[in-house]
């Protein structure tokens, strides 16, 4: 893609004014008050690095988080399952159409 950054890659987004771009992703993790807790170029889909993200923390602080929070990419049911077994009391992150047996656990 570039001479100068051989690392740039194609990155379909799927943003209606900007549906293309070019460069890398980069995973910022943060902790309560904005604590930088990891950070990383990632080459996977952002629903494969919740898990890992929460074990992140787990490594760093001792414990897995009370509250995840994060964007839609990062979501499914087998993610929030997951790391609720984990030990997490809850994850927060929207999805298209929540079904209704989770808006009836909120």
């Amino acid at each position: 893609m570039s001479v100068f950054e051989p690392g740039t890659k194609i990155l379909r987004r799927g943003k209606v004014h900007k549906p293309t771009e070019f460069g890398q992703m980069v995973k910022v993790q943060e902790a309560e008050g904005g604590v930088v807790t990891d950070i990383a170029v990632v080459t996977e889909h952002d629903a494969k690095l919740l898990v890992p993200s929460v074990q992140r923390h787990q490594e760093v602080f001792g414990r897995v988080p009370n509250v995840v929070a994060t964007d839609r990419g990062f979501f499914s049911l087998n993610n929030v399952r997951e790391v609720e077994s984990m030990g997490v009391r809850c994850v927060a992150g929207p999805q298209a159409r929540p079904p209704l047996s989770r808006m009836a656990r909120a």
